[in-house]
């Protein structure tokens, strides 16, 4: 019965939890129902492919290529519990001979250290796409390390095409590497990250049909935190990226571009209430400020923000790539998070401002746990668009999960909807590298529905996208007029947890 428990608040963590936090609070954009060709969009700049961190691997989002299948699928394993588990995953639909099996094993080394091995394989007739990660992860009062590595293939089968008039197969092979390390002495905090990733890929564009290039990329980061006192920090940090492309065929450097972002700052905790951290941004020879102002009451906590990044995209031209644009953004914002028993909100209006872009938004999240019921929301609306063309107005997603005889028995019923809308202001454009190519707004409207028993080690579940039925919950979802519509899909989906 705990363990029954343990796994019904695992679920419930990844199912509203984990995708926000996993994600970075981030933007799919669901494209096709067996996940191929999924984007992953910055929720500050929906313009944007953006960089997605997995442990301490990172997948580079600046070429515009759909990530979502890259990731590997979340496990219902606490890495901080002690012994060897394991989880089997398997979703099948045989009506086009769909199968997607994962395999996970979290083994212990000793106390503070632990390993996670995932592998992965989808197939549509034919194998489309593997997954092989394998973290260790260590954890001891001074020192925090995390090493990870991933190896991704995908190739997308012929039987299946996303586009009516043109090929928009892509085949997508990279490897990567990370390691996080975080050492704290008796004043001194020390933080690194650095990754690599390795890759080709191979897809179909307009003008050059299919385009072949090879990319590296490679992240280094490194934050020193000194305490003066109690009260007083200094923070010293520099933000690295580099990129290079080159064209597979006529081995010719496409891009060779890097940025450095340092931040130097200080940060002073007035008391458990208020905390203030204040210094500036260093890119090139321009100074920008920062500020994170947090004021924290019992049940409510005010933030006022101002955060410098580097936007980082591939752009093309005809002939392919054209080069790899930087640009420092700042993101001015304030926001309120609301926290009680079963209800916590946040609300934030913000600012972003570049070289090419200039709008305000707002971000809305909350989460309602009423027992039996949940119900989790992500908002966001782009507005006052002074400067440049934003390619989405608004993005809501919202789930509502109903547990019928929640901790009665030694099993859990429960049924989950999912609802997607993606207000667009232009196209998405599958054979080119910007992911958007202008045209008509069009509004896309998703519904995806689960209903599924668990188990102490045991979740069986049946699952629609699209809708139930052709008459309930469905939509005709196209993205652009040479797109084949998205279908209704249903599947099933079994997950099995095995404690030594």
């Amino acid at each position: 019965m705990i363990f029954k428990r343990i796994l019904v608040s695992l679920f419930i963590f990844f199912a509203f939890v984990f995708p926000k936090d996993y994600l970075s609070g981030n933007i799919i954009l669901f494209i096709d129902p067996f996940d191929m060709s999924n984007f992953i969009l910055d929720i500050y700049n929906p313009n944007s492919n953006t960089d997605i961190q997995y442990y301490s691997i990172m997948l580079d989002g600046s070429c515009n290529f759909p990530l979502y299948q890259s990731i590997p699928k979340p496990v219902y394993i606490d890495r901080y519990k002690s012994g060897t588990v394991s989880q089997l995953s398997y979703l099948e639909r045989k009506q086009d001979k769909y199968f997607d099996t994962s395999i996970s094993l979290k083994k212990d080394v000793n106390l503070s250290t632990n390993m996670l091995l995932q592998v992965e394989s989808k197939s549509i007739k034919t194998n489309i796409s593997q997954n092989a990660f394998l973290n260790y992860k260590k954890n001891t009062d001074k020192l925090k390390l995390d090493v990870s590595y991933l190896y991704h293939y995908e190739d997308d089968p012929d039987t299946y095409n996303l586009l009516i008039s043109n090929n928009a197969s892509k085949e997508f092979e990279s490897f990567n590497l990370g390691v996080d390390a975080e050492y704290i002495m008796k004043n001194l905090l020390f933080k690194s990250h650095f990754a690599i990733q390795t890759s080709h890929v191979n897809r179909f564009v307009y003008n050059l049909d299919e385009y072949e290039y090879d990319s590296q990329s490679v992240w280094s980061n490194i934050y020193f935190d000194y305490s003066l006192n109690s009260k007083i920090k200094l923070h010293l940090g520099n933000e690295y990226k580099k990129n290079i492309t080159e064209d597979s065929e006529l081995l010719t450097i496409l891009s060779n571009d890097n940025y450095s972002l340092i931040g130097i700052g200080v940060e002073y905790l007035a008391n458990k209430s208020i905390e203030l951290r204040v210094g500036s941004n260093i890119y090139s020879d321009i100074y920008k400020p920062f500020i994170d102002f947090k004021y924290k009451l019992d049940k409510i906590k005010l933030i006022f923000n101002i955060d410098n990044y580097i936007d980082d995209n591939i752009k093309s031209n005809d002939f392919g790539i054209e080069k790899y644009e930087m640009d420092l953004t700042s993101n001015r914002s304030i926001g309120i998070d609301l926290n009680y028993n079963i209800i916590s909100n946040s609300i934030k209006y913000g600012y972003i401002s570049n070289s090419t872009l200039e709008y305000d938004y707002v971000i809305l999240n909350g989460l309602y746990d009423f027992n039996k019921i949940m119900f989790s929301y992500n908002y966001s609306k782009y507005f006052n668009n002074i400067k440049g063309s934003l390619n989405m107005n608004s993005y809501l997603h919202y789930s509502i999960s109903y547990f019928p005889f929640k901790d009665k028995y030694t099993f859990e019923i429960y049924c989950k909807l999912h609802y997607y809308q993606y207000e667009l202001n232009s196209m998405v454009n599958l054979l080119s590298l910007d992911i958007f190519d202008g045209g008509t707004i069009n509004n896309v409207k998703l519904y995806n529905f689960d209903v599924g028993i668990m188990f102490e080690a045991l979740t069986f579940s049946y699952k629609f996208k699209n809708g139930i039925t052709e008459q309930l919950l469905n939509n005709t979802i196209k993205y652009s007029p040479d797109m084949n519509k998205f279908g209704r899909f249903n599947y099933i989906e079994i997950s099995w947890i095995f404690k030594d």
